[in-house]
């Protein structure tokens, strides 16, 4: 019996151990798939205020980050407006930067690093893959008025 005394405790070590790697785990990969989700979402938001807003609004990019008029971050830790691209581009896709030649938008996620806490893999860094949406421009904020005489540009 005595060379039992304490078998217990290292079971419930080794046990306890893998649990908690697991569990963390498991935590860590539904951050990641949370970040995954809302970078999607976010592109989409931005391609899509940017097809019936005027052309690089200032609205455009907060509103589609979750946020208000006139924020700077994101819903996810590290996710600034300079992670987030608005492409106006003509009918063989190639940038422009005038109201006539847009034809497309295209809104794409640029150098955002996800950072997860993975265990015993050090500077678990990783740059999110490519989000990006194209869809045919709309109004882009034009607005005809009824009797003709001028437009206005309204978001």
């Amino acid at each position: 019996m005595k060379l039992q005394k304490g078998l217990a405790t290292v079971e419930f070590a080794a046990v306890a151990a893998a649990f908690m790697l697991i569990t963390l785990g498991a935590i860590e990969l539904s951050r990641a798939l949370y970040t995954w989700n809302t970078l999607d979402a976010v592109v989409q938001r931005a391609v899509r205020m940017a097809a019936v807003c005027p052309m690089n609004h200032a609205d455009i990019k907060p509103i589609a980050m979750f946020g208000q008029s006139g924020d700077t971050t994101g819903i996810i830790p590290d996710f600034t407006m300079a992670n987030l691209q608005l492409d106006y581009l003509d009918e063989n896709y190639q940038s422009v930067n005038t109201l006539p030649e847009t034809v497309y938008v295209r809104a794409s996620i640029v150098n955002y690093q996800i950072d997860l806490a993975i265990p015993f893999i050090s500077n678990s860094i990783f740059t999110s893959p490519d989000f990006s949406a194209t869809i045919p421009a709309e109004s882009l904020g034009w607005t005809p008025s009824n009797d003709g005489t001028a437009a206005t540009y309204t978001c």
